[in-house]
This record gives structure tokens, C-alpha cells and sequence, in this order.
């Protein structure tokens, strides 16, 4: 989580000037892409679980763990991860708090 959440967002491409801002566009882009995939690979497996595994979505709800919750915080977080803003630190948040990281 804490490499895939600090992806960094590209910059508008039409904002790049140079062959340096273009290449790291490119770059910036392609990490953004995977990780996106990555996350909502992720999340897919969560809700799965939060939905097929019901008895141990409400066993494991007294420890502060909610699959479902962080299924959804991930795919907002893939959403809004090639983008800036305070999305994204939102849905982190989110994450976080339903997968108990502290």
C-alpha cells in the first residue's frame, strides 16, 4: 500500500516543454497505470471476500477490519491515482482505517 498509494500523478501533458518533461510523463503515466491495475486487482479480491465470506467479514468486524469498506477505499484510491488532489488522500485514509495500518 504505501508504495502503490505514492505513485506520483503526471503532470498535464500539455504542460511538458521538453524531451526531459516528456520522458517522465511517459514514466509517470506508465507507474500510474500499473499501480491503478494493481489496486483494483486488489479491491476486487476484497469485495469478493466481503461478499462470499460473510461469517468472516462479521467475525473479524469487532477487530476494526471492514473488507468491504477497504474494497471500495481501493477502488477510489485507483480511481483518483493518476490524478492530483485531496482525493487521494482521502481514500488512503479510508483504506487505512478499514485495514486497521496504522
Amino acid at each position: 500500500m504505501p508504495f502503490l498509494a505514492d505513485v506520483a500523478a503526471p503532470q498535464p501533458r500539455e504542460t511538458c516543454v521538453t524531451s526531459e518533461q516528456i520522458r517522465q510523463y511517459d514514466t509517470d503515466l506508465k507507474n500510474a497505470r500499473e499501480a491503478q491495475r494493481t489496486l483494483r486487482e486488489l479491491a476486487s479480491q476484497m469485495l469478493a471476500f466481503a461478499e462470499s465470506e460473510r461469517a468472516a467479514c462479521i467475525a473479524i468486524k469487532p477487530f476494526g477490519f471492514d473488507p468491504s469498506a477497504a474494497g471500495s477505499g481501493l477502488i477510489g484510491l485507483s480511481n483518483t491515482l493518476d490524478r492530483h488532489g485531496t482525493d487521494r488522500a482521502s481514500f488512503r485514509k479510508d483504506v487505512e482505517r478499514a485495514l486497521r495500518f496504522s
